[in-house]
């Protein structure tokens, strides 16, 4: 069962490169969030290409056990939330998350429009345990 949505805290882009998150409290205090992970490819050498979201998680806020969610049961708490949502700001993200995940974690032309800088290929590079870059 669902944990009842009685507040939410924040609608947001995670700053690993695309990923969704929505964190909430339930009736009780406790602290919840939900997480579409973004899916990366490896286009070419030092690139990498958004396919899509991975299956939605719930995240214990206490724990942090992390619970598989089907993209029905997520777009049901996206439900809940965006009829307690009381911050303009977080609205199109939620939205966008609505639109995704009627979607089964597609990248949609409204989540493209939205965010045109995270989606498409993109050059990266990451430090190495050397301190040196590979890209």
């Amino acid at each position: 069962m669902l944990p009842p949505v009685t507040l939410v805290d924040s609608v947001e882009v995670i700053r690993d490169g695309g990923s969704l998150g929505a964190s909430f409290q339930c009736a009780n205090g406790s602290g919840y969030g939900l997480l579409f992970r973004i899916h990366f490819s490896d286009a070419a050498v030092g690139f990498r290409e958004a396919l899509g979201y991975l299956t939605p998680v719930l995240v214990d806020g206490l724990s942090r056990t992390e619970i598989t969610l089907s993209w029905q049961h997520a777009s049901a708490l996206l439900n809940e939330m965006k009829a307690l949502l009381r911050d303009n700001a977080h609205a199109a993200t939620l939205d966008v998350m609505l639109d995704i995940a009627s979607q089964e974690g597609a990248l949609t032309p409204m989540a493209r429009k939205h965010f045109p800088s995270l989606y498409g290929r993109r050059k990266w590079s990451r430090v190495t345990p050397n301190g040196t870059t590979d890209a």
